[in-house]
């Protein structure tokens, strides 16, 4: 086993195995006294990520939903901690934030790159850039940037799971922020809509991952009560009753009805 010695605080030196020494190297992490500088502790968790990533790529498929989950929690971990996932280093800020004065009122640092769609994306499309570890660490840096918001914003952004451990969204990030305004806290610069250009092998896994009409009309159905869905399928000139014993219909026939009656009134 190769050993290499290095100094560390007050102890003369320090042994550690190679593959120690490798746990801590990246091309461009400066180490000192057996340390990596802190700045550059994005690099040393976009290794660890990447690594991670290559020994899942072909079980992936195989996992239950909560290792789904689990793995995206440790993608997170790894890399939305880091660098620009700060409020310190959030550069672009909603416009609402800023008052006449220029002082800016408390925001959230929101990650417009979801890190639950990033490493999805990563895991069913396997972009060219997964080949390279020095490109999958420019990409991981750049996806990490955040924007200031509310927290209410946040909020109003999240994705949705479903039971297999993929994720769902409603509409495509470059909408999601198209009607904000941001300004550069540090150039004054105005963008109108998100200030990063969307990498297009995000957005096409997120045009992959929209729900159809068809799917946001079962949620919001599947939200009603019955009293509410005997009112939409009287307005649709469903019948509530049934025709066998005159009992009134159960949610799920109601729905099943005004969903086929959608679709029959497309074509």
């Amino acid at each position: 086993m190769d050993l290499i010695m290095t100094s560390k605080g007050n102890d003369p030196f320090t042994v550690m195995t190679e593959n120690e020494y490798n746990i801590l190297s990246f091309p461009g992490v400066q180490i000192k006294d057996g340390k990596f500088i802190t700045k550059d502790d994005w690099k040393h968790q976009a290794l660890k990520s990447y690594k991670r990533l290559h020994e899942i790529k072909n079980i992936w498929g195989s996992f239950t939903s909560d290792q789904k989950v689990k793995e995206s929690h440790y993608f997170y971990d790894c890399v939305f901690r880091c660098r620009r996932s700060s409020n310190s280093k959030t550069e672009w800020i909603n416009t609402e934030l800023i008052d006449s004065d220029g002082k800016i009122r408390g925001y959230t640092a929101d990650h417009p790159f979801s890190a639950r769609i990033v490493i999805r994306i990563i895991m069913s499309d396997w972009p060219s850039f997964m080949g390279d570890l020095d490109e999958y660490a420019t990409v991981i840096d750049f996806i990490t940037q955040t924007i200031g918001v509310t927290p209410k914003e946040n909020q109003d952004v999240k994705v949705i799971t479903d039971n297999n451990g993929e994720i769902k969204i409603k509409e495509l990030t470059k909408d999601k922020y198209s009607g904000f305004t941001f300004r550069n806290k540090n150039t004054n610069e105005v963008k109108h809509g998100l200030p990063f250009e969307i990498p297009e092998w995000f957005e096409q896994g997120e045009i992959k991952r929209l729900f159809t009409s068809d799917e946001l009309r079962l949620k919001e159905l599947n939200k009603m009560k019955c009293p509410q869905l005997r009112e939409e399928a009287n307005i649709l000139g469903i019948s509530i009753k049934k025709e066998v014993n005159g009992k009134n219909k159960t949610k799920k026939e109601l729905i099943d009805e005004i969903i086929n009656h959608n679709d029959q009134a497309s074509t």
